[in-house]
């Protein structure tokens, strides 16, 4: 599996938009969205890698997107870790 980040999303983005906008490059495994940033996990590297390379700076529902490589899930969406000393990891 491989994740990319669509980030800069419309307000009128919705989790289907989501999903139909990157659905022809490859088998979507999940997809999320949450204000104006949207995940998108597909079930190949290749795929992931062929909609970054396409979707990047491409308009998705009135807005330009910016399309990234996005670190696999560590136990939730955007899951904060805490670790020692007061800090934390994202």
């Amino acid at each position: 599996m491989s994740r990319v980040r669509v980030e800069s999303l419309s307000g009128a983005t919705t989790n289907e938009s989501l999903r139909a906008a990157f659905s022809g490059f490859g088998t979507i495994i999940d997809s999320s969205l949450a204000s104006t940033v949207g995940y998108v996990t597909f079930a190949s590297p290749e795929a992931a890698t062929a909609a970054i390379t396409t979707m990047n700076d491409e308009v998705v529902d009135g807005n330009r997107v910016q399309v990234i490589r996005a670190p696999e899930q560590l136990g939730g969406e955007d899951s904060i870790q805490e670790v020692p000393y007061g800090g934390s990891v994202v």
